[in-house]
């Protein structure tokens, strides 16, 4: 891809992204063949961190590790407005995290891609996803496009913007939408933050669960009983949406959102995809 910038540094190769708004977002290649090596046909993981999260939270770290232990070939970046990745917190979108992420997969050509996405890591996979099968079909040429070969979704948080705002922190709208922008407090590092009220008109023109669903690829997703966040009934309702497809729910007994202590065992589903 012409504007993504790489930078060897053997097995880890690092890449920055220029996004349309200007942005610039950063990243790495993990054990990744380079372009001039032929493709293979084993798949790149992609992981897609959650929100407020990126390349150095728990997951992004551990997946990393087994990911060098065993030799698989991986990429994990940081999102617009989160970790080394430039953009003001408050100026976060859903739309340039979509941008960034296709274009994190267009780098790898058309090799397989599993896609591993946590909490709103797993809606931009899914968001992805629809996007390329769109532009396969619109094209009806595979042309140099990635085949997405599954997704792994922990905890996801489909089109999560509009309930965690309206619903789950039942935030006055009005108040909202008059003052312009909004703080609030992170759940976890209880750090707070600014949010403009532009997300919510961007958040639903990126919405996944308002039309009946179809992927040609098999989908894993775990979710906590008791996740704190996204309650269960959302990738129950999710299930319902994507019927005509392959997607495989299980639920973690007495788990919350984050699911950490069930690393190991995602990491197996993982690995499976690239059997």
């Amino acid at each position: 891809m012409d504007d993504l910038v790489k930078l060897n540094t053997g097995s880890k190769r690092s890449f920055s992204i220029p996004l349309s708004n200007g942005q610039i977002c950063y990243g790495h290649y993990h054990n990744v063949k380079p372009d001039s090596e032929k493709p293979d046909i084993e798949p790149i993981g992609i992981f897609v961190h959650g929100f407020r999260s990126g390349c150095s939270g728990t997951k992004a770290a551990y997946f990393r590790q087994k990911a060098n232990m065993t030799g698989r070939q991986w990429i994990d970046f940081d999102l617009p407005c989160h970790g080394r990745s430039d953009g003001v917190f408050r100026s976060f979108r859903i739309g340039y995290c979509l941008e960034a992420l296709l274009k994190v997969i267009a780098s790898v050509g058309n090799k397989p891609v599993v896609l591993v996405g946590s909490s709103m890591g797993g809606w931009l996979s899914l968001l992805a996803s629809r996007y390329i099968a769109a532009q396969k079909e619109q094209l009806e040429s595979e042309m140099n496009m990635a085949e997405i070969r599954g997704a792994v979704l922990i905890a996801p948080a489909f089109d999560f913007v509009e309930y965690y705002f309206t619903q789950k922190l039942n935030v006055d709208m009005v108040d909202w939408k008059r003052a312009g922008v909004m703080g609030f407090d992170d759940a976890y590092s209880n750090e707070p933050f600014l949010l403009d009220f532009g997300v919510l008109k961007d958040s639903g023109e990126h919405a996944l669960m308002k039309e009946t669903l179809n992927f040609d690829f098999p989908i894993g997703i775990f979710h906590g009983e008791n996740d704190e966040v996204v309650p269960f009934s959302t990738s129950e309702h999710f299930v319902k949406m994507a019927h005509g497809s392959q997607v495989d729910l299980q639920m973690i007994s007495g788990g919350d959102h984050a699911l950490n202590e069930h690393l190991e065992y995602f990491w197996a589903s993982i690995d499976e995809h690239f059997l």
